[in-house]
């Protein structure tokens, strides 16, 4: 069990210092065959999908450097005076491989994400160095915000969901193999701009497309090491190349998941349009860790402000053609009825209502009830201007509302950081901040 923790923290290519202090708690550390098992686990796990050589250079270093510290002070001299062997041949041979490899500039690898919601579901997705494109890195809010989606799965029941700006594509395709099948959404459609990230987006799409098993994969993408054949592979070799070339990436802009359509599109916040959003028609518009430049608040707010539009026009249409005159949606809660001047428009009223939700499924149902669109963003506070440039641009926007919905949307979340029921991705989760933006209406 200590074993099968460590492989999959490394996986995800935890923080070395982490992984370390796991393998340091391991009853048999630093013995030969603790060194071996360690090595054996980690060719198993990753040779199909190789971890990124620079992290896996600052692992074998770190372990290098234990290993001697546990010694030191110790007689390292059996009889005769032969030195005791420190290092077993296969860590040897892995520190002598990393030392003689050239460190691509890409650096390209393969994370492997494991469900804190479904331990049975992983998800594979290659992450890239490749221009710096952060979009081709895993964020943490993107992964807090698909962990969130996973615990209230009846909210995107048959929805349809659109993410702005989805990099590597992990909170969509969690949102597609980690649900419960009664609860799937109908279609996810996961957007990014640059070329480099969106096509590294639809190869991972392809990678993950099938719902029994992450990593099986169409002929438009470069197929992995067969499992028969790294069974049959003694060697413990885990630095190996991975395929960095984004033009092996799935031939098609979808890839379906179960009994969800997952759609790949590539979008620029900066021209996008009214109609865009309107083809689409989604129920649902989220966005992680998009808050990192001035320039791109800007165009973002811009862009949920289109989509709340689009979307409060698409419901009032249907209402029209559903009654043949415009209605008046009234909606009960606990303290009596409420009405809404318009569809898809909040009115003070509901605002104040979100605020007396308990979680994040309340604040759902909220606007689900009543037809009103609203998007919902998860931010992590790296630089605290940006964030605060980005809420100021929401508040200078006529017509939008933001509502901090952080501690709402972390009641469905473990408790804790670093131990065993959660990943470090949540070390960061006091510094992501949880927001619902709708358009508003007169009282």
């Amino acid at each position: 069990m200590e074993y099968e923790r460590i492989i999959r923290w490394c996986e995800q290519m935890a923080p070395v210092a982490i992984i370390m202090k796991q393998i340091e708690q391991l009853p048999a550390w630093p013995s030969i065959s603790a060194q071996d098992e360690i090595c054996r686990r980690l060719h198993k796990a990753t040779v199909a999908y190789p971890l990124s050589k620079r992290w896996t250079k600052s692992l074998l270093k770190l372990m290098e450097q234990k290993i001697t510290q546990t010694m030191e002070g110790k007689d390292i001299f059996a009889d005769d005076n032969i030195q005791v062997d420190l290092f077993s041949d296969d860590l040897i041979e892995q520190i002598v491989r990393l030392h003689s490899c050239q460190l691509d500039e890409d650096d390209t690898s393969f994370v492997t994400y494991h469900s804190m919601y479904d331990s049975s579901v992983n998800i594979r997705m290659r992450v890239l160095r490749l221009h710096n494109q952060v979009g081709c890195a895993i964020w943490e809010a993107g992964i807090m915000l698909g962990e969130l989606f996973c615990r209230i799965p009846s909210a995107f029941r048959g929805k349809k969901v659109l993410e702005l700006g989805s990099g590597v594509g992990i909170t969509g395709l969690l949102l597609g193999r980690a649900l419960p099948a009664a609860d799937r959404c109908g279609t996810v459609i996961v957007t990014d701009f640059h070329d480099v990230v969106v096509d590294n987006m639809r190869y991972n799409l392809d990678l993950n497309r099938s719902a029994g098993q992450a990593g099986e994969r169409t002929a438009g993408a470069s197929a992995p090491q067969k499992q028969s054949e790294v069974n049959n592979n003694e060697s413990t070799d885990f630095i190996s190349s991975a395929s960095s070339s984004c033009s092996s990436s799935c031939s098609s802009d979808s890839s379906s998941i179960g009994e969800t359509l997952l759609i790949c599109d590539q979008v620029d916040w900066s021209t996008v349009n009214g109609a865009y959003f309107e083809k689409y028609d989604a129920d649902i518009c989220f966005a992680a860790d998009c808050t990192y430049s001035e320039d791109i608040n800007v165009h973002l707010v811009a862009a949920f402000k289109m989509f709340l539009s689009a979307r409060g026009a698409l419901q009032r249409k249907k209402q029209k053609n559903d009654s043949g005159v415009e209605s008046v949606l009234t909606a009960c809660d606990a303290a009596g009825a409420i009405a809404e001047s318009a569809a898809g428009v909040a009115t003070a009223a509901v605002v104040t209502l979100v605020h007396t939700c308990q979680d994040l499924k309340q604040v759902f149902d909220v606007f689900a009830t009543r037809s009103i669109p609203f998007v919902l963003i998860a931010c992590t506070r790296r630089n605290p201007a940006t964030l605060q440039h980005f809420l100021d641009t929401v508040a200078a926007t006529e017509g939008l509302r933001l509502m901090d919905v952080t501690a709402l949307g972390r009641r469905h979340l473990p408790a804790g950081t670093g131990g065993d029921e959660t990943f470090y991705y949540f070390q960061n989760a006091d510094a992501i901040q949880l927001y619902c933006i709708c358009l508003v209406g007169e009282t």
